[in-house]
């Protein structure tokens, strides 16, 4: 019979030794130093009586109290004619099985098989989403979600104002259920009624300056006010590029070719389509001023705290905002709106060729759809436009001396 004192005083031998307790209850001692519990046990199957072990911890992290508590356990389970090793794998794989069927894990699955079809900005949404907002959700197994448990999480994020987050939230949560009912997880899905019990959401208008007046007063704060660092670079190009504002953030070095064209990869657009930007001169030229900052970076305006990340979604908003930028009057994105009217009302380009400019969905007469390379050449020539209209009274020599300016790749 064991004792503390006496376990103790085991020590490993060349070859596998027992030292037995009671009951059938012994340790087992490994020539590595490892110690395991085990009970030696005998069952009934069918006309025969089977001998057989059951594993019952690792000494110390079992003690010897709780490893002979573990025996009575299981010698009751033989005596009710219950095979406590069957049992065991019972229980393991019945915790398996809630693990594989909670709430996170499907989310995971669902956020694995979607992410080769997402952007960086819609693959970093849906993660907060998922993994931030809908975190109370988490350990609940699939079987025991309801609409009220769905609702706590949303009622949270309804209290702080974000009744848009909370709808796309909820977006979130049906399509990964939908895949849940699609392996045959769950019967039906349980989001599908909340829909309709969440408040509607005020659609969201950007701010933007969208008169000659206003759209140069603007550009003229900016100008004024920003200087050079990374987030300023940024902020002065926004206007000239007509792109949407993750999309300027993550352009990366090896997406500029010496031809002035910048191909951002389908992965990363809101239309999952390639596109091409033509650049201005100074574009260009603000664009070679970032390298100053981050040549060595995958990214142009890589963060400065992190590196390897290009910079947080809302920079470029906080530093207008810092300058002294009305909502009302301006926003990264809102400069889309801008480019579209007075490049129309102003310039007087063709409204297909602003609409390819801006990625925007756009079915030619026959049907076709989007092209990047679509009116390219004439692309071209109005971003040029576009940016000498833009800073005009601002930096009008700015482009004196680009056509010197390299800043992409020789493309083969």
């Amino acid at each position: 019979m064991l004792t503390q004192a006496k376990l103790k005083t085991i020590k490993p031998l060349a070859k596998i030794a027992r030292h037995h307790d009671q009951h059938g209850l012994y340790l087992q001692v490994m020539p590595n130093g490892s110690k395991y519990w085990r009970l030696k046990y005998h069952i009934r199957n069918g006309d025969k009586r089977v001998e057989k072990t059951l594993a019952l911890g690792v000494y110390p992290e079992v003690s010897l109290k709780a490893a002979r508590e573990n025996q009575i356990i299981a010698r009751q389970q033989i005596r009710q004619g219950i095979d406590p090793s069957l049992a065991k794998r019972k229980e393991r794989l019945t915790r398996e099985h809630a693990r594989t069927n909670q709430v996170l894990t499907l989310a995971r699955k669902w956020f694995d098989a979607k992410l080769p079809q997402w952007s960086q900005s819609h693959r970093q949404r849906q993660e907060r989403l998922l993994f931030v907002d809908l975190k109370p959700l988490h350990q609940l197994p699939l079987t025991e979600l309801n609409p009220a448990l769905i609702m706590a999480p949303l009622n949270i994020m309804i209290d702080r104002g974000a009744i848009e987050s909370a709808r796309r939230a909820l977006g979130a949560l049906h399509q990964v259920l939908d895949y849940g009912c699609s392996l045959g997880l769950l019967d039906h899905n349980v989001a599908t009624p909340i829909k309709s019990a969440l408040p509607k959401s005020t659609p969201q208008h950007y701010g933007a300056p969208t008169t000659p007046q206003d759209y140069h007063a603007v550009i003229e704060v900016i100008w004024k006010g920003a200087g050079d660092s990374i987030v300023d670079i940024a902020l002065k190009l926004c206007p000239l590029m007509l792109v949407r504002p993750g999309e300027l953030r993550q352009m990366r070095w090896e997406q500029i070719g010496q031809d002035d064209i910048w191909r951002i990869p389908h992965p990363e657009m809101k239309r999952r389509r390639d596109h091409w930007v033509a650049l201005s001169q100074q574009a260009k030229i603000l664009i070679q001023q970032a390298r100053l900052h981050n040549s060595n970076r995958e990214y142009v305006f890589a963060s400065p705290i992190k590196p390897k990340q290009a910079i947080s979604s809302n920079a470029i908003l906080q530093r207008m905002r810092r300058l002294g930028i009305p909502k009302d009057m301006g926003t990264p994105h809102g400069f889309r709106a801008s480019g579209r009217t007075l490049l129309d009302e102003e310039l007087t380009f063709r409204k297909d060729w602003i609409e390819h400019q801006l990625a925007h969905k756009v079915r030619e007469p026959d049907g076709r759809a989007y092209n990047r390379t679509e009116f390219l050449r004439d692309r071209k020539k109005m971003m040029q436009k576009w940016s000498d209209y833009s800073l005009q009274y601002v930096a009008p020599n700015l482009a004196a001396n680009s056509s010197v300016v390299k800043i992409g790749r020789a493309r083969s």
